[in-house]
């Protein structure tokens, strides 16, 4: 009962405001979702394993929000080294590659970056042509106390970047007369210093004993929440900013709070996490609204 109270406490914590659809508030969305996964992905303990050990975990993601499409597939590379009385240290690198999509289909564009008069704030448009690539990227340390046939707690550090090349799209108002046309672009560098806690259940023992299995809770809190950036180009109009600049809020990267259940297969140490694939589906949609379809699965190999 205490675990499930925990659980709804780390939802309650990590699920976000609601607001208006529009391009912004979607393609930000969209964004944060595959930061989420990895928080889940990052530097779990193995209870079966005890000393030194080196592993890399090969991932895939994808996550829909309305028009918007994303293509995660994630790497990282993990080595624990163990000091004394259970002192358990990890120094996790990662690197995940966004393929940024969409369909040709109506849209609110309604920027929070920057003023865009003449233009108005606000209008519908179709919106085509949506392309672009990203990197999620960094380094983590972790500390653990791990003891035997018990949870552990876990204290980390992660600095990380998101870095948006392009995510751009083209658009024609259908809401004005007269009409126009131009271009948006949510290209940015956001770098954060974040801080993780996570409390590794105790390892069950699964089908005989040939697996084990192993609940993770998982809170991260990147720093410094900024607002969001974009540019629009529009004939005369060209205008670039971020929401923090033009009085709209922080909004990225988010707080996050999550579960996760790896299986591990005893013999070769072979892992796959069924906790964060469950999680993900369930909970990404509520955690960051307009998200749909999400998918994330992954595979955690020893190398030593």
């Amino acid at each position: 009962m205490r675990h499930i109270t925990s659980l709804l406490f780390l939802l309650g914590f990590s699920i976000t405001a609601s607001a208006d659809e529009s391009t912004d508030y979607v393609a930000e969305h969209i964004l944060e979702s595959p930061m989420n996964v990895r928080y889940l992905a990052t530097s779990a303990i193995d209870a079966d394993k005890t000393g030194d050990a080196l592993s890399t975990q090969l991932g895939y993601a994808s996550f829909d929000a309305q028009q918007l499409s994303i293509r995660v597939l994630m790497f990282d590379v993990d080595w624990r080294f163990a000091g004394e009385r259970q002192h358990t240290w990890s120094l996790t690198g990662f690197y995940d590659y966004l393929d940024l999509s969409g369909r040709n289909a109506p849209a609110l564009i309604q920027p929070s970056f920057a003023d865009i008069s003449p233009l108005p704030v606000s209008f519908n448009a179709d919106i085509s042509n949506i392309h672009g690539q990203a990197e999620h990227f960094g380094v983590g340390l972790f500390y653990t106390r791990q003891r035997a046939a018990s949870a552990d707690w876990q204290f980390g550090v992660i600095l990380e970047t998101l870095r948006v090349s392009r995510f751009s799209m083209q658009f024609d108002s259908t809401s004005t007369t007269p009409a126009f046309s131009g271009e948006l672009d949510y290209a940015a560098n956001y770098t954060a210093i974040t801080p993780v806690i996570a409390l590794n259940l105790q390892a069950d023992s699964l089908f005989g004993g040939e697996y084990s299995g192993r609940g993770r809770l998982v809170a991260a809190l990147p720093l410094p929440r900024v607002g969001f950036e974009g540019s629009l180009q529009s004939g005369a109009v060209s205008a670039s900013g971020s929401s923090d600049e033009a009085g709209n809020g922080t909004h990225i990267p988010d707080p996050f709070a999550g579960f996760s259940y790896v299986i591990t297969h005893r013999a070769s140490g072979i892992s796959t996490d069924i906790g964060a694939t469950l999680f993900t589906a369930l909970f990404e949609p509520v955690i960051h609204k307009g998200i749909s379809r999400p998918v994330y699965f992954n595979l955690r190999i020893p190398l030593r």
